[in-house]
């Protein structure tokens, strides 16, 4: 998806899932293969983006129960999880996924998103602020202090979380 070969991408996907794999590491790819095919089919009425988007949550739920630990399994749970509505689960599975490593950037990102919308500002600053920290950069720093005035103000454009990283 990531290159953009979606044929070859959907080729390689479809024998792991016809071939019913148990295999954790073969179900997140799975969970995040159809995420993505989400993301890219998202604006097509025809209901593929959808069918896309419960196979995230499917094998997201299935990659999660076979290692609670899978970082991507956590992430992509997570984000399918917010997108279908469920912010409660969606941040249980973000903060999993923290406890494990608190340092992954988009982890931090994605959870503030969620939290933001479930109207909670002051926990989704503290997370932006820990990048802050993180960051080295002062261009990334700039960025993210904005981002830190416009939770305050209650003007940020939740969209800028995607591409914060």
């Amino acid at each position: 998806m990531h290159e953009s070969r979606i044929e070859e991408g959907d080729a390689l996907i479809e024998a792991p899932i016809v071939a019913n794999s148990t295999d954790a590491d073969v179900l997140a790819d799975i969970a995040h293969y159809a995420f993505d095919k989400f993301i890219d089919e998202r604006d097509d009425d025809s209901g593929a983006a959808m069918r896309q988007l419960k196979r995230s949550i499917e094998y997201g739920s299935r990659a999660v129960d076979r290692n609670p630990t899978d970082l991507e399994a956590l992430y992509y749970f997570g984000l399918a999880n917010e997108a279908d509505g469920d912010l409660k689960r969606a941040a249980d599975m973000l903060l999993m996924g923290l406890a494990i490593d608190a340092a992954v950037p988009r982890l931090n990102s994605a959870l503030a998103r969620v939290l933001l919308k479930g109207g909670q500002p002051q926990a989704a600053s503290f997370l932006i602020s820990r990048l802050y920290s993180a960051n080295h950069s002062e261009e990334g720093r700039a960025r993210l202090r904005s981002i830190l005035r416009q939770i305050e103000d209650g003007t940020l454009d939740l969209d800028e979380l995607d591409h914060l990283l």
